[in-house]
């Protein structure tokens, strides 16, 4: 009786080792698995880093733009600006020209010049220019009596 009751005792203890051994390798094989997910957790993480990276250069470049946009438009208005205050004071020089010639035959002959090339011009309208140039022009400065003589 003895070799009967040993010998489903030791095909049990064959049976149990065999389970723990599918056990370990079942094991083993998770272990493996985990560890690629660690090594694709690590390739994700810095891609993300790469991509912020990049999206932080994208942002620097772009508030740069936008700076760089905002100072043109400023730039624009402050040449229509003046622009607007040229045309202002030609329009004042104008004016005053008819007013001063009025009855002296010198419309005539400024309507004339002003039909003829530039060349032909006289420079006479300078005359009344003041001396001082225009601190507020920023593209254009005016004209003076120095600047036409030197």
């Amino acid at each position: 009786m003895q070799i009967t009751e040993q010998g489903p005792d030791r095909v049990r203890i064959k049976m149990l080792q065999q389970m723990a051994e599918a056990l370990d390798d079942e094991a083993e094989a998770l272990y493996r698995r985990a560890a690629s997910f660690e090594d694709e957790d690590y390739l994700l993480t810095r891609e993300i880093e790469e991509r912020v990276t990049e999206i932080n250069r994208m942002k620097l470049r772009l508030d740069a733009v936008r700076r760089e946009r905002s100072s043109v438009i400023r730039r624009i208005e402050e040449l229509r600006v003046e622009a607007a205050a040229i045309r202002e004071e030609i329009f004042e020089g104008e004016d005053e020209l008819v007013i001063q010639n009025l009855g002296t035959g010198e419309l005539d002959r400024l309507a004339l010049n002003a039909q003829t090339p530039y060349e032909n011009h006289d420079d006479s309208f300078f005359a009344d220019l003041d001396d001082e140039p225009d601190i507020n022009a920023s593209f254009f400065r005016k004209v003076t009596l120095k600047d036409r003589v030197a």
